[in-house]
C-alpha cells in the first residue's frame, strides 16, 4: 500500500495528463504490457528519470509525426497529417513504455510492420482492432475520430455501458485508450472495469473521477463541439436536464449557448435530436456528423 502511494505521489509531481498517468500505472501493475504516448519535450527529462527509477523501459520511435488539432474538441489531436524523419525540427515522436525492453522494442518495430501486432501489444480487444481497420479510411477523411462509428455499431437502446464511454476523454477522463467497437462491447467493458480496480488501489478519489465523468450524456458534433451533461433524466424519448444544469463543453459557440438555454432534448434517433426549452425547439441536431450518447 505504501509503495503504491509513493509511486502515485511521485507520478503526480510530473504533472502529466490523467490519461498518461493511468497508462503508466496499468503498465506498472502488469495489467497492460505496453503503452504508447506522446510527451512535450519540456517534460521528457523528468519523465525518463521517473521511468528509470521504477524499472520501466522506454523506446523512442524512429520517426516523428505531424498531427492536426481537431476542430471543436478542446485541443485534442486525432489525425496524423504526415510522418517525418526523427531529426526533423517538426513533429513529435512516439514513446513506447513497458516493463520489458524486448516488448518496448518489439512495439517500436511493429508500428512499421503490422497494425494488428501493434494492437495486440497495446492490449486492445481483437473485435475493436477489426473495428478500427474497418472504419479507418472513413474516419481519416475527417478528423480520424471514431466516436460516431462506435455509435453506429451500437445497436441497443439507451443507456449504454458507461465503462465504454471514451468520448469523456475530451473532458479529461476515460478508462479506455482505444475506440471500442460498440459502446456495449463486453471485452472493452471488462478491460475498463479491471483498469478501474487497479487505479483505485493508488487513489480511490482519483479513480472515481473516471466513473464520475463517464456516467454522463454526451452531445457530440464532429466539428462544432462536444458537450457533456451530468444531471439528467431519460424519460422515454426525452432527455431532461433542466436549465440550471449547464453542459460542460469543449468550445464556446452557438451550440453551447443553445444547450444552455434548453432544458431537454427530444430524441428522434441517435443522429437526430432537438434541443428544446419546454416543448419549443431551439435547434435540431441531425446528420452524419452528430450523435447523442447516454451512458448509465
Amino acid at each position: 500500500m505504501k509503495a503504491r502511494k509513493e509511486f502515485f505521489d511521485e507520478l503526480k509531481k510530473l504533472q502529466l495528463h490523467n490519461d498518461v498517468m493511468k497508462e503508466i500505472i496499468l503498465v506498472h501493475e502488469g495489467v497492460k504490457p505496453l503503452t504508447r504516448i506522446m510527451l512535450p519535450q519540456s517534460q521528457l527529462k523528468s519523465f525518463q528519470e521517473f521511468l528509470r527509477e521504477y524499472g520501466f523501459y522506454i523506446a523512442e520511435s524512429g520517426y516523428k509525426v505531424i498531427s492536426k488539432r481537431d476542430r471543436g474538441k478542446g485541443g485534442w489531436r486525432n489525425k496524423i497529417l504526415r510522418i517525418v524523419s526523427a531529426d526533423s525540427r517538426e513533429g513529435d515522436p512516439f514513446y513506447y513504455i513497458a516493463k520489458s525492453e524486448e516488448i518496448a522494442e518489439e512495439a517500436k518495430a511493429a508500428e512499421f510492420l503490422s497494425s494488428d501486432k501493434s494492437g495486440q501489444l497495446l492490449g486492445y480487444p481483437e473485435c475493436c482492432q477489426k473495428f478500427f481497420k474497418k472504419y479507418f479510411t472513413l474516419a481519416d477523411e475527417k478528423q480520424c475520430d471514431f466516436v460516431l462509428y462506435t455509435l453506429s455499431e451500437t445497436r441497443e437502446d439507451y443507456p449504454y455501458d458507461f465503462y465504454n464511454n471514451n468520448a469523456s476523454r475530451y473532458f479529461g477522463y476515460s478508462l479506455l485508450s482505444h475506440f471500442p467497437c460498440s459502446f456495449n462491447c463486453k471485452e472493452s467493458s471488462s478491460l475498463a472495469k479491471s483498469y478501474y480496480d487497479v487505479l483505485k488501489k493508488y487513489s480511490k478519489e482519483w479513480a472515481d473521477m473516471f466513473l464520475y465523468w463517464q456516467r454522463s450524456a454526451i452531445i457530440y458534433t464532429e466539428y462544432r463541439g462536444v458537450f457533456l451533461l451530468k444531471n439528467f433524466e431519460l424519460d422515454g424519448n426525452v432527455l431532461r436536464y433542466g436549465d440550471s444544469y449547464w453542459p460542460y463543453s469543449t468550445i464556446i459557440n452557438e451550440n453551447l449557448h443553445i444547450l444552455n438555454r434548453a432544458d431537454n432534448i427530444l430524441i428522434n434517433s441517435k443522429n437526430n435530436f432537438s434541443a428544446r426549452k419546454g416543448e419549443r425547439v431551439l435547434k435540431n441536431f441531425k446528420g452524419e456528423n452528430v450523435g447523442l450518447m447516454i451512458f448509465g
